[in-house]
């Protein structure tokens, strides 16, 4: 449903982006906001999510909202070089459903997307006077925890509409390019499980001994696992060492 879902979204933006560009909202060569993050990975992990701007027309303040599927939790931002010699406010809730947000629902209604499946994070920035406010490049990092539910999850960005400004008090306008994050069931290791059954016993012995004769092979997990003597090498002592675990169970 996750995959579904995204590919659904990814198809209401570019047919809201053709309406956009259609109305003249977008000029050419409009700026553009991009989500990068990690394709993969572990469920329970943190892992960062990176929002970029190119094509910077020089953005004086810029209201920004992180939304993403609820199943994800925003735990901090740090904001990247465009603004780091300016200010940063963060919402008083990185994980705010989208629904319950002005600000977030302002932003939605105005591209069609339904704040209802999402939380937000919210966060406005100011240039230093003095800043370089043509530069492209980190606008902030998110620190994000996966669910522990495996599945792919959606995270997109949106600006304000009304809050983001250039050095002339004039409106900019984003294009995006949003993200998904494939979240991978989390592993438990299980030393003695050579096979990956749940139990330690004598399949396990005789598919250790089949391993270190190098007979067959076994995949990573089924390594860790192999490693009875925790050395980082797998042989014989593992096998002694297994034989006296299976002995005394």
């Amino acid at each position: 449903m996750k995959r579904i879902s995204a590919l659904i979204l990814t198809v209401s933006f570019i047919l809201s982006a053709a309406v956009f560009m259609s109305a003249g909202v977008f000029a050419d060569g409009a700026p553009t906001l991009t989500v990068t993050n990690p394709q993969t990975v572990t469920a329970g992990e943190t892992f960062t999510v990176s929002v970029y701007i190119s094509g910077n027309p020089g953005i004086w303040s810029t209201k920004i909202l992180l939304y993403f599927d609820p199943e994800l939790v925003c735990e901090s931002v740090t904001a990247g070089e465009i603004f780091s010699a300016g200010e940063m406010t963060l919402a008083n809730d990185l994980n705010r459903p989208a629904a319950t947000n002005p600000t977030a629902r302002a932003a939605f209604d105005g591209r069609g997307v339904a704040p209802q499946d999402y939380n937000s994070a919210c966060v406005f920035f100011m240039n230093d006077v003095e800043a370089d406010k043509t530069a492209d490049g980190l606008l902030a990092t998110f620190t994000m925890r996966a669910p522990s539910e495996a599945g792919t999850y959606f995270i997109g960005v949106l600006d304000a509409l009304g809050d983001v400004i250039n050095n002339d008090s004039e409106d900019v306008y984003f294009s995006y390019v949003n993200s998904s994050v494939d979240v991978e069931a989390a592993v438990t290791v299980r030393v003695g499980d050579v096979n990956g059954d749940g139990v330690t016993n004598f399949k396990d012995l005789t598919l250790l001994k089949k391993f270190v004769s190098s007979s067959v092979t076994i995949n990573d997990i089924a390594a860790e696992n192999s490693d009875i003597d925790g050395d980082g090498v797998i042989n014989m002592k593992d096998i002694n060492a297994l034989k006296k675990m299976i002995a005394s169970a």
